[in-house]
């Protein structure tokens, strides 16, 4: 992930260590989804869980002073995240996890950042570095690994 992600210098910035908490975060989600989302109808989660995300975030989007000429200026970008990024993904994920075991989902969705680059590349003609495309090599073998059964390890 580190040769994928991190584009400049060798350091770790703030905001990778906000997605290092958000990381976390998601994982505690994606249990409790686990725990909870194989008795209730996903999509009625999925629709109240974006109510209660508006709700949450609307004090913030306020306090941004957001100007309607720039939403509206940017409402293609705007539906896209909206419906497709979040809405479609999200409610999928929620309905797909009722047959997924959470440690599979996890690893499946490990690899969002290797499909976003290559999607970069295939979709907006984004040039992936070496380093890129090392790293994308190295997340897709260790999800792939992680899958392997090792039992024969044990045996010895």
């Amino acid at each position: 992930m580190f040769l994928l992600c991190i584009k400049n210098g060798t350091g770790i910035a703030e905001s990778d260590i906000y997605l290092i908490i958000c990381s976390f975060l998601f994982s505690f989600y994606m249990i409790a989804l686990d725990t909870v989302g194989k008795d209730i109808d996903g999509m009625l989660l999925s629709f109240f869980q974006f109510i209660i995300a508006d709700i949450l975030t609307l004090p913030g989007m306020i306090a941004e002073k957001p100007e309607l000429g720039t939403i509206l200026s940017s409402w293609l970008p705007l539906l896209y995240a909206g419906i497709l990024g979040s809405g479609i993904a999200y409610t999928f994920q929620i309905v797909a996890q009722k047959y997924v075991k959470p440690q599979k989902a996890a690893f499946l969705l490990s690899l969002e950042s290797v499909w976003a680059a290559i999607g970069g590349a295939v979709l907006i003609s984004e040039r992936m570095t070496g380093k890129e495309t090392v790293g994308c090599i190295l997340v897709f073998l260790a999800v792939m690994l992680s899958q392997l059964d090792f039992e024969f390890c044990s045996k010895a």
